[in-house]
């Protein structure tokens, strides 16, 4: 009789069990390699998205590369934080000047055009309004927004990316142009499909109105509206609107491949193959008959029927232990290729785990030049709704808003320098500024302090340079985290 070693699931009917052999199936879980793209509905393996990739790379396909950024940033630690990091670096801070043209101006009109135009900070929520802006731009590459009054606030609403577009500009500042056929395909209730048509701007709503009637043409690639240009803005750090970190992808996928094919690995190492062999005689027959032979091989089958680890075989001879152990393959070492996702990114690893200081300083004014880029494109885009709702006429004063150059990694060390300018006269918002609080606060504060609870008369500053005449000549004495390693050295001889 022929040894024919045929497989079978223990979940099987004994009776479609092959002749000569018998066996039971862990269940192993599901390793990596599903973990793949999800935009489009369904999952891709590491091939297919590395395809994807190339593919819309190289036919700049903006919104392919989009979808694949949003992927990144929900799949990858590393890509999410680094996106985070650049988004968040600036604290935002707004510094706002009025300029005056002439002597004749009235003061107290100018202090409330000047607290009308903080205020006007206050209720847009700069702060956590442009880091929100940021983060889509460095994901998205783009951001489209439209900016309405509400209730007495002012917000910045997000427009949806994908119905959005601009071409030209006016003043320096993006067009930005809408695709009213989004709302075809928002709800099939024509109730909720009003509701959402009313919380957009106006001239989307009759837009929409016309396109429905059949006054617009429909273009190749859709319907489009262009926008109030003093209310629709886009933000982007370039023209082709490319996420920012997108040179990063294919670094990426190379670690997520090798972290799967290590994952891989730890599987296998918790496997082992149970061989039973069954006894022949010296004419190749069965010593026991096939009720027997499938008797021995469901009890080798039931001692293991909860686990998932190991596998039963039932087959002829001796029985052994197979160990699938490959634990003396080493692991693999990433360290290389993460190296190259923070190069691929352009962000220094040391930000996520220090081991320099020298390098990690001059990274830290490389990111910050990248992003200030952005800020000032907020800047440009400020000052524009400042001149349109104070500045009208610039015959006798106007105002100006600035972005100080303070991020979370210098805002201690500009409040420093700041103060020191402030002792030679130069402007005393700019300290409280890198200290995070807003002029409105600065000034609020005061006058309740002062003017109110009077406190300048019940609370005396220390005595220093700054608040006495006469004091001990010499610099302020050092930290001993601020003094190198010999000058403490000489210090303790």
């Amino acid at each position: 009789m022929r040894n024919r070693r045929l497989n079978f699931s223990q979940r099987e009917r004994l009776s479609d069990a092959p002749e000569t052999a018998f066996a039971h199936k862990a269940v192993r879980p599901m390793s990596y390699g599903e973990w793949g793209d999800t935009t489009g509905g369904k999952a891709l393996d590491a091939d297919q998205l590395r395809y994807k990739l190339e593919t819309a790379l190289a036919s700049c396909d903006s919104k392919e590369i989009r979808d694949l950024s949003r992927h990144f940033f929900k799949v990858s630690g590393t890509y999410s934080r680094a996106a985070y990091y650049l988004a968040h670096l600036p604290t935002y801070d707004v510094l706002a000047l009025p300029t005056v043209l002439k002597d004749d101006v009235d003061s107290e009109r100018v202090l409330s055009d000047f607290v009308n135009v903080l205020d006007f900070f206050r209720k847009l929520r700069l702060k956590t309004t442009l880091k929100e802006v940021a983060l889509d731009v460095i994901v998205d590459g783009v951001y489209y927004g439209y900016l309405r009054n509400s209730s007495g606030n002012v917000v910045l609403q997000k427009l949806p990316t994908d119905y959005c577009r601009t071409n030209y500009k006016i003043n320096g500042l993006p067009v930005v142009e809408f695709d009213v056929t989004y709302f075809d395909g928002v709800s099939t209730d024509n109730d909720i499909r009003v509701k959402i048509l009313n919380s957009f701007p106006r001239e989307v709503v009759s837009g929409y109105i016309e396109y429905k009637k059949g006054n617009l043409d429909k273009e190749r690639n859709g319907v489009w509206v262009t926008l109030d240009p003093d209310s629709g803005i886009a933000f982007y750090f370039n023209d082709s609107h490319r996420p920012l970190l997108s040179n990063a992808f294919f670094s990426i996928l190379d670690v997520l491949e090798l972290k799967g094919i290590e994952k891989r690995k730890a599987e296998d190492n918790l496997f082992n193959l149970l061989i039973q062999k069954v006894p022949l005689t010296k004419d190749g027959e069965f010593i026991f008959d096939m009720t027997e032979a499938k008797a021995m091989h469901n009890n080798a089958a039931g001692i293991f029927r909860n686990t998932s680890k190991t596998d039963v075989l039932t087959t002829f001879a001796d029985i052994e232990l197979l160990d699938l152990n490959e634990s003396d393959l080493g692991q693999l070492d990433l360290s290389g290729w993460k190296k190259d996702v923070y190069g691929d990114l352009g962000i220094s690893q040391q930000l996520f785990s220090t081991e320099g200081n020298l390098a990690l300083e001059k990274s830290l004014m490389v990111d910050e030049s990248l992003i200030f880029y952005l800020v000032e494109k907020f800047e440009a885009w400020i000052n524009h709704q400042v001149d349109l709702r104070f500045n009208k006429t610039k015959t006798k004063y106007y105002f100006t808003a600035t972005f100080p150059p303070i991020s979370n990694n210098n805002k201690i060390d500009m409040s420093k320098h700041y103060k020191e300018l402030a002792t030679l006269g130069y402007s005393k918002f700019l300290p409280a500024l890198a200290l995070g609080q807003s002029q409105l606060e600065v000034m609020s504060s005061a006058s309740f302090e002062n003017s109110i609870l009077q406190l300048n008369n019940i609370m005396e500053p220390l005595k220093s340079s700054h608040t006495q005449s006469a004091s001990k000549g010499g610099r302020p004495k050092k930290d001993d985290s601020e003094k190198s390693d010999k000058t403490i050295q000489n210090q303790n001889s």
